[in-house]
């Protein structure tokens, strides 16, 4: 009904395909939020015919069009269709490997991987996010500090100590650099390395 209604109230304002999908995908949220989740697909997909309809869309529009169906499918249990949808996201949004969007969308990918079980799948994934977050992102930004704490999870989980412990280091001597030994986000992640070091009796300075 609350679908029904929302077609009728789109199709009685005059507004171009840009509005018409900006209201859409604000109702999308809205309904992701309050967890109808069918609703929110329908209007998903009618963002991103809007999106299609309207010459001036940019490919970075429609990328995040079909990333928010991507998400939805996802929530919906739909784990095949959520990866698929963010690889057509990736190749639509023709954006730089330095666009934050890419290492978002390749952690994504990973969580849907881990909760498939395919450890491989998942680990490529973040491992592909950190690669280009430690590329592109600053050390401590939110972005990059995303990206350190899912990779991060997913390893522990995997009890993959070695793979822990490096990327720590390597976070922990970015951190460093980019923001000095003092600052509370190197200090945390100073923390974390010794807290890890210590369970696992090894050196937080690693053989070297």
């Amino acid at each position: 009904e609350t679908y029904r209604e929302a077609i009728a109230l789109a199709e009685s304002i005059p507004a171009t395909p840009r509005e018409i999908a900006i209201l859409w995908g604000n109702l999308a949220d809205q309904w992701m939020a309050r967890n109808d989740l069918d609703a929110a697909f329908r209007a998903g997909c009618e963002t991103l015919e809007s999106l299609l309809l309207d010459e001036g869309s940019t490919p970075e529009e429609r990328a995040g069009a079909i990333r928010r169906i991507a998400r939805i499918q996802r929530r919906r249990g739909n784990a095949a269709e959520a990866v698929s949808r963010m690889k057509e996201a990736l190749e639509v949004a023709q954006v730089p490997e330095s666009h934050p969007m890419v290492a978002s969308i390749h952690n994504e990918m990973g969580q849907v991987y881990a909760n498939l079980g395919d450890t491989e799948a998942a680990r490529g994934a973040f491992d592909r996010a950190w690669a280009l977050a430690s590329k592109h992102r600053s050390a401590g930004s939110k972005d990059w500090n995303i990206t350190l704490i899912m990779r991060l999870n997913f390893l522990v989980a995997e009890d993959d100590r070695a793979a822990v412990l490096a990327m720590l280091r390597d976070g922990l001597r970015a951190l460093e650099e980019t923001l000095g030994e003092d600052d509370y986000r190197t200090r945390e992640a100073r923390g974390l390395l010794a807290e890890y070091s210590r369970r696992w009796g090894e050196s937080p300075g690693g053989s070297d």
